[in-house]
């Protein structure tokens, strides 16, 4: 409904402050999905959190707790947020559209100004927001053409008022023609990191929070905890100040009984919402190491930071640490988490009682079984779009091709002699992260066998010890080893024989290591004899 009311405090178009060339520019903003939503979520729940009082009357009224929807529809392409929160006045919103310029309290989440309109552009080309507010006759409708409005440099936008109950409120934005697509792991992380962003607004404030029709739940890290000899979970408060003038931290530092780098690490927070944390937590060296270790402390230590006070980054995305801020923070971490690192690091030792092979075995199943479970896994296995063998079989040979012209080999070795020989031939490739983990090329006619590993892949960058190398070179090899034996011997690639093959080559390490040990054993003896 479109006829004016006597309420509409004047019907003119509302006007979009800001430097209108810059708002295209907007789309390229330095944003996670995750983050650009958390703006509208952090929007909707300070307008509560303003309005508590008169909110919570007409919310017990209707029976329903403080809501925020979020819609992600990729084949329509647009995105919906909607809340039952306060609403805005005709006043209210064209202050809302003033970018840059803070609200009146902006202590708390809504701090610059800016978050709805560059969240929204960084979205989407169109986008519109239809609001009502509680106690008033009507409701307000903007429509934003990005390019429309940075083309014409006309802050003018359309703006429609419509009649509607004063018992109703509510905040809908739409956003349409996308800047970018959403896929699997990205709605994946939208999911977790809303759900960890409002962990206590689901407590605090009952907050109802869906993210594609589902209700988000923060189940945290309950019954979790490491229990002590004494029964307790191991939890211990964290209570300091740091800086001049000092500023106050507090909350809590942990060790779970098992975990995962996904799991580890702080949550720093503010006004009770995670600035930063699960499931990418603050890992602060002093207490977690060097980037990428990967060891016990680095699955099971973890926390809560309460840092109001300290400034945020326009994306409030992280803590903006002043002159010696984080260096001090890491000092006092360090000499408040020994005990956490101690147990955690520990754990396996004390309570499992298993020698070193075991224990090891096991922290290594910790770790691969969350790999296992991961989404990330799920979607490789099943969402990933698989080219056609041809494809991929023509892919492969042009950078065989280019590894060959470009580089020389880093390992050359002939095994056995004359017509039993092979040549093996072992590259080291640095041109992409995105190319195969390895290149085999087995010719069983000239007896040439070409590995080329590839040192920017993911995988290769996690490996620490000569041992982790070893073991990735030799499985490369072996493999390519494997696959000419069997192409050799059966004029085609036969899997089972493959495996029987490579089986055999693996043994060679510990029959290797036999061998020198008798022929020690031996020469001790002869000696021992003369």
């Amino acid at each position: 409904m479109t006829d004016q009311t006597n309420n509409q405090e004047g019907s003119e178009d509302l006007e979009l402050q800001v430097g209108i060339e810059v708002i295209s520019s907007y789309k390229r903003l330095s944003y996670t999905a995750w983050y650009a939503f958390a703006e509208f979520v952090d929007n909707s729940t300070q307008s509560y959190i303003d309005n508590k009082n008169e909110l919570d009357k007409a919310l017990k009224k209707e029976g329903v707790p403080i809501t925020v929807n979020i819609e992600y529809d990729r084949g329509g392409n647009f995105i919906r947020i909607w809340d039952n929160s306060i609403g805005m006045s005709k006043s209210e919103l064209a202050q809302a559209l003033h970018i840059g310029i803070p609200p009146k309290n902006n202590t708390q989440r809504s701090k610059y100004g800016l978050g709805m309109k560059t969240a929204a552009c960084w979205f989407g080309n169109k986008w519109s927001v239809k609001t009502k507010k509680l106690g008033e006759d009507y409701a307000v409708k903007i429509d934003v053409d990005v390019e429309q409005v940075a083309s014409n440099l006309s802050s003018k936008l359309p703006t429609t008022i419509s009649e509607e109950k004063e018992e109703e409120h509510y905040t809908e934005i739409r956003i349409d023609n996308l800047n970018r697509q959403f896929h699997g792991n990205t709605l994946r992380k939208v999911k977790e990191f809303l759900n960890s962003m409002y962990r206590f607004d689901f407590d605090n404030i009952g907050l109802e929070l869906t993210w594609q029709g589902k209700q988000l739940k923060w189940e945290g890290f309950k019954d979790r905890f490491y229990v002590t000899q004494d029964g307790k979970p191991y939890k211990v408060p964290l209570n300091f100040s740091i800086g001049d003038p000092a500023k106050k931290i507090h909350g809590w530092v942990g060790v779970l009984a098992k975990g995962s780098r996904k799991d580890a690490g702080f949550s720093l927070i503010q006004n009770n919402r995670v600035i930063q944390g699960w499931p990418n937590g603050y890992k602060p060296e002093s207490v977690f190491g060097e980037v990428g270790t990967n060891d016990l402390i680095n699955q099971r230590v973890v926390g809560e930071l309460f840092v109001d006070g300290f400034a945020v980054s326009h994306t409030k995305d992280s803590i903006l640490w002043q002159d010696s801020e984080e260096e001090d923070l890491e000092k006092a971490l360090e000499e408040r988490c020994q005990d956490a690192r101690a147990l955690a690091r520990n754990i396996r030792v004390k309570d499992l009682k298993v020698d070193k092979v075991e224990k090891e075995k096991n922290a290594a199943l910790d770790v691969f079984e969350s790999e296992l479970k991961s989404d990330e896994l799920r979607d490789k296995l099943f969402n990933e779009i698989i080219p056609e063998t041809k494809v991929i079989q023509l892919s492969y040979k042009r950078l065989l091709e280019s590894a060959k012209k470009t580089q020389s080999p880093s390992l050359e070795v002939t095994i056995g002699n004359d017509i039993d020989a092979i040549n093996v031939k072992v590259y080291f490739r640095t041109a992409s992260e995105f190319e195969p983990y390895v290149l085999v090329e087995a010719s069983s006619e000239e007896n040439l066998l070409l590995i080329i590993i590839n040192t920017l892949h993911p995988y290769w960058t996690e490996l620490k010890t000569t041992d982790n190398f070893l073991g990735f070179i030799r499985h490369c090899v072996y493999d390519g080893l494997s696959e000419w034996r069997a192409a050799k011997k059966l004029g085609r690639i036969n899997s089972d024989t493959v495996k029987y093959i490579k089986d055999l080559l693996l043994r060679l390490p510990f029959e290797i290591t036999q061998n020198q040990f008798e022929a020690a054993m031996d020469e001790n003896n002869e000696a021992s004899s003369a």
